[in-house]
Formats: C-alpha cells, sequence, structure tokens
C-alpha cells in the first residue's frame, strides 16, 4: 500500500511537534518501517536531530515548491520539455528538480529526509509572489504531487511532516497532503485554547481553498 502521510503540526510552538515527530519516525524505523522525514520548519531541528542540514534553500521543500509552480507555468505554455528555449532559465532549473536532489539518507539506515535550513522561510515570502503571477497555480498540491510524482509513496512506508508554529503556506502544504494530523497538546488551558484556535483557522484556510479551485 501507499504511505501514510503523517503531519505532526499546531499553531503554538513549543508543544513538542519536532520531538514527537523524531520519536515517532524513530519507533517505526525500529519496527521495520520506511520512514521519510519532511522538515518544514526553517529553525531545521528535525534536520539536526538526524544530522543532514541542507546547505542552502535549493535542497529544501523551497526546491519543491518551485518546480510544482514551474511545471504548472510550462503546462499552461503547452510545453513538456524542460530544454524548450520559451522558458526562462528559472522555470528550466526549477522543472528539473527531482527526489535525489532534495533527499538524503540518515544515520538510520531505514530513515531517509527531506531537510530544512534557515533560507526555507524565504518560501512565505515567494509563494505569494508567484501566485500573482500565477493565479490558476494550485500551492498547496505541490508537496503530494511531488511525493506521489516521484514514487516516494511506494518506496516509504511512512512520510512524516515537521512542520513549523505557523499556518503558513509551508503549513498548509503538509495538512493538504496529510492522510494524518498528529497534534500535540500542553498540558495547559492557554495550550488548549490556542489548539482551538488552530483548528478554527484551520476551516477557514481550507474553505478558503475550496471555493478557489470552485471558481
Amino acid at each position: 500500500q501507499p504511505a501514510k502521510i503523517v503531519s505532526v503540526c499546531n499553531f503554538k510552538g513549543g508543544v513538542s511537534k519536532t520531538t514527537t515527530g523524531a520519536h515517532l519516525a524513530m519507533a517505526a524505523a525500529l519496527d521495520g518501517y520506511r520512514v521519510l522525514v519532511v522538515d518544514l520548519d526553517s529553525q531545521a531541528s528535525m534536520s539536526t536531530i538526524f544530522g543532514a542540514t541542507a546547505e542552502d534553500e535549493s535542497q529544501t521543500a523551497y526546491s519543491v515548491l518551485a518546480r510544482h509552480r514551474a511545471r504548472h507555468v510550462a503546462r499552461t505554455l503547452g510545453i513538456d520539455d524542460p530544454a524548450d528555449p520559451r522558458l526562462d532559465d528559472e522555470i528550466r532549473d526549477a522543472m528539473k528538480v527531482s527526489a535525489d536532489d532534495v533527499i538524503f539518507g540518515t544515520h538510520w539506515p531505514t530513515i531517509d529526509i527531506l531537510p530544512a535550513q534557515l533560507n526555507l522561510y524565504w518560501a512565505e515570502f515567494q509563494v505569494p509572489v508567484w501566485m500573482q503571477t500565477h493565479r490558476s497555480w494550485q500551492f498547496w498540491d505541490a508537496l503530494k504531487a511531488f511525493l506521489s510524482e516521484d514514487g516516494l509513496l511506494a518506496d516509504y512506508d511512512i512520510v512524516l511532516i515537521d512542520t513549523p508554529p505557523a499556518l503558513g503556506y509551508l503549513t498548509i502544504n503538509a495538512l493538504s497532503a496529510a492522510d494524518i494530523l498528529l497534534i500535540p497538546v500542553g498540558a495547559s488551558f492557554i495550550e488548549f485554547d490556542s489548539t482551538g484556535r488552530f483548528f478554527d483557522m484551520l476551516y477557514t484556510t481550507f474553505v478558503s481553498i475550496e471555493d478557489s479551485m470552485a471558481r
């Protein structure tokens, strides 16, 4: 069966999202599962835990978003060949990105990682710029399309996504791709209340996405 995609998320920081995700990945590996960890937090704590911090944004999920947008641009122009001279260099380079460019091994033989690094945060500024120039681009499908198109759902048993403590474009990708949401909550009223607000934001965000798709 295709891999199950688990997104560990919460709007509130400090609720042990990364620790929970790392322990789950290790436990799954010890049980014999093949695990892909996707680090979408520019703090790169998950990447540090597994010893695979990216050198720059080209080795992070930024390239995944850029590839998805580039392929959309090419499709709208009726172009299939990344080398087509009608495409600019940025689009051509982004279209050529593959899983081998962004997924690396770790010190666990059955855990690989798509790492993060500080420049990944630039995606939160670049995505709205891309959306302005190509309004039909469905940015929220970028991560899910990457996992499917590159055969990663067949290569792994579990894909575990660590998200930043914000409902930004990267987190929306994680939520849109997920089969399972794992939401750590601290044992206090403030954290419970914050999590309730997170669910409200999720509802509003995905209603907005559904409305845009209907249009």
